[in-house]
C-alpha cells in the first residue's frame, strides 16, 4: 500500500491527527494476519480501542473498524495504523488465523493464555463454566460476570453522547458484556442434557442481568433511542421462558416467573415502551395452576398499591385475562375494582343490559370515552349515535365532532355525512374539511347549490389562502392567484 491510498481513504484531517499515535507508541500489538491488520490503540478511553483493517488480494482496503466512540473506519486510530502499515511495517507481526495459532500451543500454555485474558476482561469468566451436569455451578463467578456487565452498560448509558446511533456505534458496541451475558445463557438452553441442570447456569445469568439492570436505574432502560436495550431485556424475557419450560423444580419455576413478571411491571410502571410486552402470552403458555394463582396475586397487589390508570387498566385486564371462568356479575364488579371500566362496559352491553351500561359509560372520559362509544357501536349502533349525539350537545368537542363524522362514513349515512362535516369544516376550516363537505355534498347532489354558498361565506370571513388552494384544485389558476395575493398582502397590514 502507498501512502496516497492511505490518505485516500481517511483523509488528510484524520491522517495528521493519526500520525502522532503511530509514532509515540500509542499502537500497540500491531499484527498481520493474512488479508488484515489489527493492534489495539490508547486514546482517552480507559481501555485502549481495538482497530482492524480487512484488504483484497491488491491491498485494498475492504473495512475498517476502530472501537473508539467516531467508529466509522475512518478515524485518526485507523490513520494511525495506516501510517505504521506504509512506514513502519517491520514493527508488525506475521500471524498465522487463530485456530491455527493455537494448535501450536501446549495445554499449559493454553491454561495461562486463557487466565491471562480472564484478568484483562474479567466478563469473560462466565463462559469457562464447563462443570459436570451433576456439578452444581458456582454462582459466584456468574455474578461476577454480570456485575462487570451492568457496570460496563451504567457507563455506556450515562455517556450516552459518546453512544449515539449515527455512525458511532449504539450501546452494544460500547458495551457488549450484556449481550454476551444473553447469548451464553442462550448457548446453555441449547446444549443436551438440559434436565441435568445446565439451564441454571441460564436461569442465574438471565436474573442476575434484568433484575441488576432494573434495581439500578430503571428509566435509564428507556434512555436508548435505538431500543437495543429494550430488545435486550425482552431477548433475556424470551430466554427466562424457556427456563420455565425445562425446570420441574417448584421454588425455581416460581423464581424464574417472578423474574419475568418484574420485567413486564417495570414497563408498566415507566409508561409503556415494550419492555416486556411478550410476558402475557409466555406467562399463559407455561405456567401452572398454582403459577397462575401466585401470578393473580402479584397483579393484584399492583393494583392496589397504584392509583395511575393505565396501570391499573393494564394490570386488571391481564387479571380477567387470567379469570377466564367468572360469572358475570364477579366478571363485571371485578373489572371495576381493577380499574378497567371498558371491560365492565363490554360485558354490560354484550348482555344487553343497556341502562347500567349507559350509567358506567357517562362516568368516562377522554379515550375511554370514545373506546365506550365503539363499544356500544360494535353492538347497537343507534345507542351509540345517540350517546354521542347527547354528549355534543353539551359539549361540542373536535373529537366527538370526529367521531359522529366517522360513524356517517362507517354506517353510510349521507345526510349525517353532510351535516358533521359541515360542522367541522367550519369549526376548522381547511382543505381537507372542505373536502369532506364537497364529497357528502355530492352524494346528496346539493354540491352545485352548496359551492357558492360556501364560496361566499369563506371570503366573507377572509379565508383568503384556502379560498386560493380551493380554486387551484378546481383548475381556476387566475383566481387563485387572486386569493393568494389578497391573502399576502392582507398578512402585511400593520
Amino acid at each position: 500500500m502507498i501512502e496516497k491510498d492511505a490518505i485516500g481513504y481517511v483523509g488528510m484531517g484524520e491522517w495528521n491527527k493519526g500520525r502522532p499515535y503511530a509514532q509515540d507508541g500509542s499502537l500497540v500489538n500491531m499484527r498481520k494476519l493474512q488479508n488484515s491488520l489489527k493492534a489495539e490503540c490508547w486514546g482517552s478511553g480507559p481501555q485502549p480501542y481495538r482497530l482492524s483493517i480487512n484488504f483484497d488480494d491488491k491491498e485494498r482496503i475492504l473495512h475498517a473498524r476502530c472501537s473508539c466512540p467516531v467508529g466509522s473506519g475512518s478515524c485518526k486510530h485507523i490513520a494511525a495504523l495506516l501510517y505504521a502499515w506504509v512506514h513502519l511495517p517491520e514493527q508488525f507481526q506475521e500471524l498465522q488465523e487463530l485456530d491455527e495459532q493455537l494448535k501450536h500451543y501446549s495445554k499449559e500454555a493454553l491454561i495461562k493464555l486463557v487466565l491471562r485474558m480472564i484478568e484483562a476482561h474479567p466478563e469473560l469468566e462466565g463462559y469457562l463454566v464447563t462443570q459436570a451436569p451433576s456439578q452444581q455451578f458456582n454462582p459466584d463467578i456468574l455474578q461476577r460476570q454480570v456485575d462487570s456487565a451492568i457496570k460496563q452498560l451504567e457507563y455506556a448509558i450515562s455517556n450516552y453522547d459518546r453512544y449515539d446511533h449515527y455512525g458511532r456505534g449504539g450501546y452494544q458496541d460500547a458495551a457488549p458484556g450484556a449481550w454476551q451475558i444473553v447469548e451464553q445463557a442462550k448457548s446453555y438452553l441449547e446444549e443436551p442434557h438440559l434436565s441435568q441442570g445446565r439451564y441454571r447456569e441460564a436461569t442465574y445469568l438471565l436474573i442476575a442481568l434484568t433484575q441488576g439492570l432494573i434495581d439500578d436505574d430503571p428509566e435509564s432502560l428507556t434512555y436508548d433511542e435505538e431500543g437495543e436495550v429494550i430488545d435486550l431485556m425482552n431477548d433475556a424475557l424470551a430466554l427466562l421462558a424457556e427456563c420455565l419450560s425445562v425446570s420441574s423444580e417448584a421454588d425455581k419455576r416460581l423464581e424464574i416467573l417472578k423474574a419475568m413478571f418484574r420485567i413486564y411491571q417495570t414497563d408498566i410502571q415507566l409508561g409503556g415502551y415494550g419492555i416486556g410486552d411478550a410476558f402475557p402470552d409466555l406467562a399463559l403458555a407455561h405456567m401452572n395452576d398454582s403459577e397462575t394463582q401466585a401470578l393473580i396475586a402479584w397483579l393484584e397487589k399492583a393494583v392496589a398499591e397504584t392509583n395511575s390508570t393505565f396501570q391499573r387498566s393494564t394490570y386488571g385486564g391481564f387479571l380477567l385475562e387470567l379469570q377466564p371462568d367468572l360469572d358475570d356479575d364477579t366478571y363485571i364488579a371485578t373489572s371495576l375494582n381493577h380499574g378497567n371500566p371498558l371491560s365492565a362496559l363490554a360485558r354490560l352491553v354484550e348482555l344487553k343490559r343497556f341502562p347500567e351500561a349507559k350509567n358506567l359509560f357517562k362516568t368516562l372520559s377522554g379515550y375511554q370515552f370514545e373506546q365506550g362509544l365503539n363499544i356500544f357501536d360494535a353492538v347497537d349502533p343507534q345507542q351509540s349515535l345517540a350517546l354521542a349525539q347527547e354528549a355534543y350537545q353539551k359539549q361540542p368537542d373536535e373529537r366527538l365532532l370526529a367521531w359522529l363524522y366517522d360513524y356517517s362514513q362507517r354506517h353510510q349515512q349521507p345526510e349525517l355525512a353532510f351535516e358533521y362535516s359541515q360542522k367541522r369544516f367550519w369549526k376548522r376550516p381547511n382543505f381537507d374539511h372542505f373536502t369532506e363537505v364537497k364529497k357528502a355534498a355530492e352524494q346528496l347532489k346539493l354540491w352545485e347549490a352548496e359551492h357558492p354558498k360556501l364560496l361566499a361565506k369563506l371570503l366573507d370571513k377572509r379565508e383568503d389562502f384556502l379560498l386560493a388552494e380551493i380554486y387551484l384544485s378546481e383548475k381556476d389558476i387566475d383566481t387563485a392567484l387572486e386569493y393568494f395575493e389578497r391573502g399576502s398582502s392582507f398578512k402585511k397590514l400593520p
